[in-house]
């Protein structure tokens, strides 16, 4: 993922947390995905903030490409009746964290990964 889409998904990141919609603990942006360690405040209107940070990267990344004439637009076209393409998987892996130790473990994890993989990656 270039370093321009990186601060697409950290400025709608950002722009949850002013908003006071979410408290991130952790992240980390690799090349075809990324993990999240955050709590959610409170919803965003009707929609829960995970759905507005989709809602808002996909609209930006996708508007991006087009003014690029970007040709990996294509790798995202999809046959739905509500979407021409699609940047989020359907259904991400997304695990509740209920206890301090499990949330701990997943910073450990992605702290580790990103030091064993030098600076491809970024952290907060």
């Amino acid at each position: 993922m270039p370093d321009e889409n990186k601060m697409i998904v950290i400025n709608s990141l950002h722009l949850l947390v002013q908003q006071q919609l979410i408290k991130i603990n952790g992240y980390l942006i690799m090349p075809n995905h990324i993990y999240l360690l955050w709590e959610q405040l409170c919803m965003n209107g009707k929609e829960f903030p995970e759905n507005s940070f989709e809602k808002f990267t996909a609209k930006t990344l996708i508007n991006k490409m087009k003014q690029m004439k970007d040709m990996a637009l294509k790798n995202y076209v999809v046959t739905t009746t509500n979407r021409q393409q699609n940047i989020w998987l359907r259904n991400p892996l997304a695990i509740k964290v209920f206890s301090k130790e499990v949330a701990e473990q997943k910073l450990a994890y992605v702290r580790l990964y990103k030091k064993e993989n030098s600076k491809k990656y970024i952290e907060g």
